[in-house]
């Protein structure tokens, strides 16, 4: 009695009518409803599969395996089939209800089963693909911007006009014959050429050609090379001046190599 009530909570039915008590007799079918209330729900399903061997008619069978195998084993294709034979078997008991409306159950079960997961991969596929092709839109702003920064700060380059005419201080002055020139009579060029040190540029001017950035507020030697795409020892080779961070101040043109 105790397990008849034990099923009857679970399922929120009325007990079985007495014309199908005989079912419920049947020793396997008692022992299974014992092992039911004791917790030993691997033992129950073997006893009511007894039962179904002894009477293969015996819907109250059908119907404990259908519960075990929803509830604590997960076979939901077990279930529907055992649900769906009861149902035959006793298409107006009083379960009849209860085991159509846990047939949709057991087939919604199923299908998550099935096909959440294949479901779940090609969403991972869709998710990879889209961040592959973020990152190569990421890429190209990157490189576009980057030129853009090198075109905002070039400096064009001035051609510096050339005469063919050499100037008048150039010009080899005259000699009378036998006369020797010194060396300071010689002109300059001359003087170049016999190994006088070239001109120097002044201290500041910029090569031609040459990349410029302005210094603004904030800025460093190391956040000015990151920013430009070159090596921290690169920019200062290019700015001997600069050897401390402390001594660049805005508004100040730096060289970029």
């Amino acid at each position: 009695m105790g397990a008849a009530l034990f099923v009857v909570a679970l399922c929120g039915c009325e007990p079985p009518a007495d014309d199908h008590a005989d079912e419920t007799r049947d020793p396997n079918f008692q022992k299974g409803r014992e092992l039911v209330n004791s917790q030993n729900f691997t033992g129950a399903m073997e006893e009511f599969t007894k039962a179904l061997e002894a009477n293969p008619h015996s819907a109250a069978a059908h119907f404990e395996l259908a519960w075990l195998c929803e509830e604590k084993t997960h076979e939901y294709d077990e279930a529907i089939y055992h649900y769906k034979q009861h149902l035959k078997l006793r298409p107006r008991s009083e379960y009849a209800q209860r085991a159509n409306e846990h047939v949709l159950v057991c087939r919604r079960q199923l299908a998550a089963t099935e096909y959440a997961p294949s479901a779940t991969v090609k969403e991972l596929d869709r998710l990879k693909s889209e961040n592959a092709l973020l990152r190569q839109n990421i890429e190209s702003i990157k490189v576009q911007l980057a030129t853009a920064v090198a075109q905002q700060h070039a400096v064009p380059r001035v051609e510096t006009p050339t005469s063919t005419t050499p100037p008048a201080s150039n010009a080899i002055p005259a000699r009378a014959p036998g006369q020797t020139l010194s060396a300071t009579s010689q002109p300059p060029i001359q003087a170049a050429r016999a190994g006088a040190p070239a001109a120097v540029p002044p201290a500041g001017a910029l090569p031609p050609g040459a990349k410029t950035y302005v210094i603004k507020s904030g800025d460093t030697p190391a956040m000015i090379a990151k920013r430009n795409h070159v090596t921290l020892s690169a920019f200062l080779e290019a700015n001997p001046t600069i050897k401390d961070p402390k001594r660049i101040h805005p508004g100040q043109t730096v060289i970029l190599p």
